[in-house]
Formats: C-alpha cells, structure tokens, sequence
C-alpha cells in the first residue's frame, strides 16, 4: 500500500486526547486522498460518526485510532468481505456505543490507486449487504436513511467515473476537488 503518515503531530494530538478522555474509545481524523502520488482532497471525518456511516463509510480507518477494549468488545475488522470489513466494524461500533472524537486535521495520506478503489460493483454490492446485515438492529428510519445515502454515495461515483470518460472529465474532476477541498 502507498498510504502514509502525513502528520504526526496529528497523531500526537490524538494519543493526547485518548489519554485524557478514556471514555473515548476511537479517535478519527482526516486523509488526504491521494491517487498515484497527486493530491485529491481532504476526507474530512463530518461532525460525527453515526453521519459519518449513514449509507457509506465516511470515515476512513487509514485516519483512525482505536483503544484496544473497542476490538476486546465488538470484535475484529470482518475478513467477510473483501472490502468493507472496516464499515462493518463501525456499523457494530456504533450498535455498542463506543465513544468517538473527531479531528479535522489530516493524519494520513490514503492512496485510492490501488484495486479496491476500482472494483465500483463489488463496493456497491458490500455496501449493501453490509448494511442488510443489521436490519432489525437499527431503527427502521436508520436503515431507511442508510438505503437512501447508499444509493447516493454510489451515484456520486458513477458520476465521477463517467465523467473521466469524456474530454472535459479531467477538467471537471478538477472543479470537484477543488469544492470538497472548501
């Protein structure tokens, strides 16, 4: 993998508040998306981490850090799926009312050059069974909103991908960086 530390003064900021609040059992900061060794933008973690899991996993675990209790009672990231095993781990955080923390400072850099950035239906079709998986666990609004964001988050994609496609993709993906970097 080509993710990396971006900022370990970040790091430190967060081992400082872990130490400070041991309520909190995970610390989530932001990743610089990068692909193939450019800049894309910031993936900021939202305002929380149940916003941050509605529909997609909004949260990047390249910029999380976990108390080792938070593995002791929900168990390890799920090797059941071939690339959500880490939404799945938050869906099942969030069911156990682990405490989270969000930064907004970046932490890492997370390359999406790599197969599981490419690989857009086995996402979709994770995603969903992911989240078919906790039906009667969530209230039904929760996994109506997860249903709906879903179907967003997804759309959003194939947007961006069909757009690369076309002699103004590259232009356009440009104009979209630049507004998630706001």
């Amino acid at each position: 993998s080509r993710d990396r530390m971006k900022d370990a003064g970040v790091l430190q900021e967060m081992l400082d508040f872990l130490d400070a609040s041991p309520r909190t059992g995970i610390a989530c900061a932001a990743v610089e998306r990068t692909r193939d060794g450019k800049s894309e933008y910031l993936w900021d973690p939202g305002t929380n981490f149940f916003r941050s899991t509605l529909g997609r996993n909004g949260v990047c675990h390249q910029g999380m850090l976990y108390r080792k209790d938070v593995f002791e009672r929900v168990g390890l990231y799920s090797e059941k799926y071939r690339l959500g095993g880490d939404y799945d781990h938050h869906l099942r955080c969030l069911l156990a009312g682990v405490e989270t923390k969000m930064f907004h400072s970046c932490l890492a850099q997370f390359d999406v050059s790599g197969l599981g950035s490419k690989i857009f239906s086995t996402e979709g079709a994770e995603l969903r069974a992911i989240q078919r998986a906790y039906t009667g666990r969530f209230p039904a609004y929760v996994m109506l909103a997860h249903d709906v964001f879903r179907v967003l988050h997804l759309l959003r994609l194939w947007l961006v991908k069909s757009i690369r496609r076309v002699p103004l993709g590259e232009q356009v993906r440009m104009t979209w960086v630049k507004w998630k970097l706001r």
